[in-house]
């Protein structure tokens, strides 16, 4: 049975395709290239439903964020799972500019969970696989290049 891929889930999928290595088959190369030019078309042509699509996604991913990092400031050893509780702050991040601005509140509530985790961040090695380095670069992903300190 077949899953559907949130907008974000996408995104995400559309950026690790964006890295694959020269050592897969010139079949594969020649496939993705083709996803992503088609998701580049449907960009263009459906911008307002994916919009609204990342309008919806927005706040929920917003929630699931905060809510992790709740359970990190009451229990610090949720430290442990950063490397895949991220992922929704990635996606935040990633639904963004299709959004263009149009986040109001949830924007400043999204600094107020940056500031939260600031305060316990340690920066350090990228926490995703090494070749995603490229696609996510510090400054804008500068949560990916650390983690939470385990202690309070």
């Amino acid at each position: 049975m077949a899953q559907d891929l949130s907008l974000g889930g996408l995104l995400l999928a559309a950026d690790a395709l964006s890295v694959l290595p020269d050592d897969v088959g010139h079949e594969l190369h020649t496939r993705t290239d083709q996803a992503l030019r088609l998701w580049e078309a449907e960009r263009t042509s459906k911008g307002a439903a994916i919009e609204a699509k990342a309008g919806a996604e927005f706040p929920h991913r917003l929630n699931l964020w905060r809510a992790y990092l709740q359970d990190l400031a009451e229990k610090p050893n949720e430290a442990a799972a950063y490397g895949t509780e991220v992922r929704h702050r990635v996606i935040i991040e990633r639904l963004l500019p299709i959004l263009r601005g149009s986040v109001g509140a949830e924007a400043r509530e999204l600094a107020r969970a940056d500031e939260q985790l600031r305060l316990r961040f340690r920066p350090g090695r990228f926490v995703w696989p090494s070749e995603l380095e490229q696609v996510y670069p510090e400054g804008s992903f500068w949560y990916l290049y650390g983690g939470p300190s385990e202690t309070r």
